[in-house]
């Protein structure tokens, strides 16, 4: 409740340029240091202040400023301070009155009437010097105790007193107004420092510290009453970051967060402002405004940390990472795009997307940019035409929309990689698998074509063979039965010859045996070659061949090859009754030799891949006219290794086709010695001979064909029974198989050769494979010599015949 005697009138405070400026400090110095102002004349609430001993981010009441109010006291109370005033005053000056006697009557009651304008206001300022006036009148002024007035003088005197009085009550009024505005000024600075989240220090014109509020007490450690008069840089010492050493001028403005150093040992982050206090005659002093942000400065240094480890992860990625803003500008790029784009990342980093990468690739990829802002999660697979050196890439991107809390993207997350490799590959992967599918199909058509070619043959030869169970040893059919039997052997000796040839070229093995050749006289041999096929089917063949020389540089046994395969071919692929012509032209340095024939043609989409290995027409024709698709690879290779070309064109199908071959000329032919005849061998000289092989057939009729020679043969039909053979006949040749059953042809001759006998021994290999390889492993095992099968009998028999007495070192293959 209100004290009733006590009553509140509402004043105007003055303005602040009424105020002396110093009033505040010279009347109270210390009253705008830590704590509230505190008055007897202000009430409680409004000079408490608010408790910042938890620190800034404690809970702090803060007191709401009052309006400013003058406490005076009610009409009773006035009118006993009145009275007493007077009578104190009316007492003070009868005491004195002994002393000074009618001298100074007023003096006293100037005092009371100033002390009740102060504390009670103007009105009973006025009655206490109204009152004042009338003890004056009747206790000290001639004649005493009445009030008459005796001269004029003392009646001027009374009324320069009233006069004197009115202006004293007057002026006290106005300071009691100013003092009580300065106080209520004073608590609003204190409220407003104390309420505000930032610490303040106030220095004086030296830089000596003469306030600072409790938040800044807290942060730098100092209590309030020890930091006043202490130098600025003492109280508020600032710390660089990075070197650790105190920052010179503490006072400066702060650009950047910077250590504040605790008196108890302890750093906070803060940012801190200064501003100079001015004054006419100068500054006198200045304030620091500093808020703790150590928490901020700490969640972006982690921030930073973070971004940094990210950045890194980024860098290490090689594709394309990015984050880009809802402009479309790059505001992150990791170090793929320096590389990709031959840019620093700072001029990379604000571009748009456009101006990166282009006007094309942006109208390719826009839409999946602006589909992944709206908000969903993107990937794609494209060939972008990026701008520069990059051109057409292939691109796996993943667009990540930034969504926030508020459900806004605010950017995406752009993760690109180059596929293009990958694209290639899966190219040649599927070009790679169409060509397997293509040569698996190949495959099966040769092995067809194989076992097709190879039963035509055994035909007539089972035929034969019956026509010799039946016939005389010299009749008319055993002559063509033999005649058939040896045309029909040479036919598959041809083929698997062709199926060598060509593994020889595809492994690098075949060695070309060239010297100058007169092309006309390979094609000859290739017609001689060729004429019984071409015979058989009736065709008109025609020979167009110049009157000179036409001299190459070639192996005349590969060139006859060559064209006895053309010539077959044009044959084979030529209905009954058709025509094939041959003819040599010179163009320039080069002989071309074209074949052409009326044939069955060539369709348009064959033409490229008639010279590939098995290549075949379609399965009609095969039907029609055989083979094994292997001639015209080895026509083309064997071309090529001889340094020419050769070409296939047809006007399509029953238009038939022409072959032309291309060789450069030599362009003088060397002259050759005449060979000389030979005298012929000795007779044959008659050995033991061991045949070794598992075809018992095979071995039993080699034996008779040797037998016939006059050699003593024996035969074994394993490996094992090879070794027992070998110590019972002592042979002096051994004709071994390689595939043996119960021990291999490797094994046997490598056990022989350490035995004394073997060591003299003669050892060839007689076997189905003919690679080099096979010949150096039989060689390295310790065999003379190396036979493919089926042998040829003349090139055995030479070689029966021509081996010496004794075996010194391993004979020749």
């Amino acid at each position: 409740m209100p004290d009733p005697g006590v009553r509140h009138e509402s004043l105007t405070p003055p303005a602040q340029d009424d105020l002396p400026e110093v009033f505040p400090r010279t009347l109270f110095p210390g009253s705008l240091h830590c704590g509230a102002v505190h008055s007897p004349m202000l009430p409680a609430a409004a000079s408490s202040s608010p408790d910042h001993s938890n620190g800034p981010d404690s809970d702090r009441t803060i007191p709401r400023h009052p309006r400013l109010k003058v406490h005076r006291p009610g009409p009773l109370a006035s009118t006993f301070f009145v009275l007493v005033a007077v009578f104190t005053a009316t007492m003070i000056r009868w005491a004195l009155d002994q002393a000074v006697g009618d001298k100074f009557p007023f003096l006293t009651f100037y005092l009371a009437t100033a002390l009740l304008s102060w504390h009670a206001g103007r009105l009973p300022g006025f009655c206490t010097l109204l009152l004042s006036s009338v003890s004056i009148h009747y206790f000290f002024l001639e004649p005493r105790f009445t009030f008459s007035v005796a001269d004029t003088e003392k009646a001027a005197g009374t009324a320069l007193f009233l006069f004197a009085g009115c202006v004293l009550v007057t002026i006290f009024e106005a300071r009691r107004r100013s003092f009580l505005h300065a106080v209520n000024q004073a608590e609003l600075l204190q409220v407003t420092l104390a309420s505000i989240g930032d610490g303040v220090i106030t220095t004086d014109h030296r830089g000596r510290i003469t306030h600072m509020n409790s938040l800044a007490a807290h942060l730098t450690g100092w209590d309030c009453d020890e930091a006043v008069g202490q130098p600025l840089e003492k109280v508020f010492a600032l710390v660089d970051a990075g070197t650790r050493q105190p920052l010179a001028k503490s006072s400066q403005p702060i650009g950047t967060p910077a250590l504040l150093h605790h008196r108890d040992g302890g750093e906070h982050w803060i940012e801190s402002t200064v501003a100079t206090l001015p004054a006419h005659s100068g500054p006198t002093g200045s304030v620091v405004a500093f808020r703790d942000v150590t928490a901020r400065r700490h969640a972006e240094l982690e921030a930073e940390a973070s971004l940094k480890k990210a950045q890194l992860v980024a860098d290490a990625v090689p594709s394309l990472i990015s984050y880009v803003s809802t402009d479309l500008r790059y505001l992150l790029t990791n170090q793929t795009y320096e590389e990709w784009f031959e840019r620093p990342r700072h001029q990379i980093n604000g571009l748009t997307m456009e101006e990166l990468l282009g006007s094309a690739a942006w109208e390719k990829l826009s839409g999946h940019v602006m589909k992944a802002l709206s908000g969903e999660h993107v990937y794609y697979e494209s060939e972008i035409p990026y701008r520069g050196h990059r051109g057409k890439r292939w691109i796996a991107a993943s667009y990540t929309p930034d969504i926030g809390e508020d459900g806004i993207t605010r950017g995406l997350v752009a993760h690109v990689v180059d596929i293009t490799a990958h694209k290639h590959a899966e190219q040649a992967l599927r070009e790679s698998e169409e060509r397997l599918r293509e040569a698996d199909r190949r495959k099966d058509e040769f092995l067809a074509t194989l076992a097709h070619e190879l039963r035509n043959p055994l035909a007539p030869v089972r035929n034969a063979l019956e026509l010799l169970n039946h016939a005389g040893t010299h009749s008319d059919l055993s002559v063509k039965a033999r005649a058939t039997l040896d045309r029909q052997v040479g036919h598959m000796v041809h083929l698997i010859d062709d199926l060598l040839d060509v593994s020889r070229i595809n492994t690098g093995r075949l060695v070309l045996r060239r010297e100058r050749t007169d092309l006309r006289e390979a094609i000859r041999h290739a017609v001689d070659a060729s004429r019984v096929f071409i015979d058989q089917q009736r065709h008109s063949l025609q020979l167009d061949l110049p009157v000179e020389p036409v001299w190459i540089d070639a192996d005349p046994v590969r060139l006859t090859q060559v064209f006895s395969n053309l010539l077959n071919n044009a044959a084979k692929y030529t209905d009954p009754g058709g025509t094939i012509s041959l003819r040599i032209e010179r163009d320039g340095h080069e002989a071309v030799v074209k074949v052409r024939d009326n044939g069955i043609g060539i369709p348009q989409e064959k033409l490229a891949h008639i010279f590939d290995l098995f290549a075949q027409l379609d399965s009609s024709l095969e039907k029609s006219a055989g083979g094994l698709g292997i001639g015209l690879s080895l026509v083309k290779r064997l071309v090529e290794l001889h340094g020419g070309s050769v070409r296939v064109g047809s006007g399509g199908p029953g238009l038939g086709s022409e072959f032309i071959c291309r060789f450069h000329l030599v362009t003088h032919a060397a002259v050759f010695a005449p060979v000389e005849s030979t005298p012929s061998a000795d007779p044959v000289r008659p050995l033991r001979i061991l045949i070794v092989d598992d075809n018992r057939d095979s071995a039993d009729l080699l034996a008779l064909i040797l037998q016939k020679d006059g050699h003593l043969t024996h035969r074994a039909y394993d490996g094992v029974e090879a070794l027992d053979a070998i110590t019972a006949f002592s042979p002096q040749l051994i004709l071994l198989d390689l595939g043996l059953p119960r021990m291999n042809g490797y094994d046997v001759c490598r056990t022989t050769r350490r035995t004394p006998q073997g060591e003299a021994t003669f050892i060839a290999a007689l076997t189905g494979w003919g690679q080099e390889s096979d010949r150096q492993e039989t060689r390295a095992a310790g065999f003379d010599a190396h036979f493919v099968k089926p042998v040829r009998l003349p090139e055995l028999k030479q070689f029966i015949a021509t081996l010496p007495l004794t075996r010194t070192t391993s004979h020749p293959s």
